[in-house]
């Protein structure tokens, strides 16, 4: 889309969109490392969905996020000019073995893209010590959600008709069209989750979507309308960015 008559804003502007993105920080914001295993950080989507005509709009953050078999979970933050909702869709990011792991041979991996072969030889080139999550210890699971999004970086996530009706129950996206969508851009984490980042591992990007030239790129697109002016700037979405010190006692089998 690009800008044009129906795209003129009589309220919107992109003040009032980072003033919305700034707030939300402080609530259900993405972040990229936990305490918590349910939150063990894997990858991240950014998708906008917008009005043709008026100020409608609606940036979506879906976090593939958690450490153990039936606790993995596409978690989404939806934030709008009427504020944040987030939406926990667990089915949408089911993975698992199709049989018992077999350290000696290949293992099938279900996912939303299909089936992944793996062996425990290429589960060593993914980091089998080092987690996003500083509680974690038993890495099978997450390796092979690694394993996962090396074969199939794209399958874990919904396709922009789909999202919108999942989330039909959580935020009406009736008129709404699908605006934007990037696997790839620099993401800030705010200054709230000081107690996630204990080492300062994230502390680069520890400051407001206000003070990051990708955010502010993303609320000119918004108000204008014209999905070029999005300036994704250094992905920093790859997880092995976000990974503390080598735990020797973590299990990989």
């Amino acid at each position: 889309m690009s800008a044009g008559a129906a795209w003129e804003r009589s309220e919107l502007s992109e003040t009032s969109v980072l003033e919305v993105l700034d707030a939300e920080t402080q609530g259900e914001w993405p972040i990229f490392r936990s305490d918590e295993e349910r939150l063990a950080y894997h990858a991240l989507r950014l998708i906008v969905f917008r009005k043709p005509k008026g100020d409608g709009y609606a940036i979506v953050f879906e976090a593939l996020l958690g450490a153990k078999e039936g606790q993995l979970q596409l978690l989404r933050t939806i934030v709008s000019p009427q504020g944040g909702v987030l939406a926990d869709d667990r089915g949408g990011a089911e993975l698992y073995l199709e049989k018992r792991w077999n350290p000696e041979g290949e293992n099938v991996i279900v996912g939303p893209a299909g089936e992944v072969t793996v062996t425990a030889q290429d589960l060593e080139a993914l980091e089998p010590n080092r987690a996003t999550v500083g509680a974690q210890r038993d890495m099978l699971f997450t390796l092979l959600v690694r394993a996962y999004l090396n074969a199939e970086p794209h399958g874990i996530w919904p396709n922009g008709v789909v999202l919108r009706r999942r989330l039909g129950p959580d935020f009406d996206l009736d008129g709404y069209e699908l605006f934007l969508e990037s696997t790839a851009f620099e993401h800030v984490v705010g200054r709230t989750w000081i107690q996630g980042d204990p080492d300062g591992i994230d502390a680069v990007w520890r400051k407001l979507p206000s003070e990051s030239p990708t955010y502010c790129s993303l609320a000119k697109a918004i108000v204008l309308g014209d999905l070029h002016l999005f300036e994704p700037g250094q992905s920093n979405l790859d997880w092995r960015l976000h990974l503390d010190a080598p735990v020797a006692e973590r299990r990989v089998t």
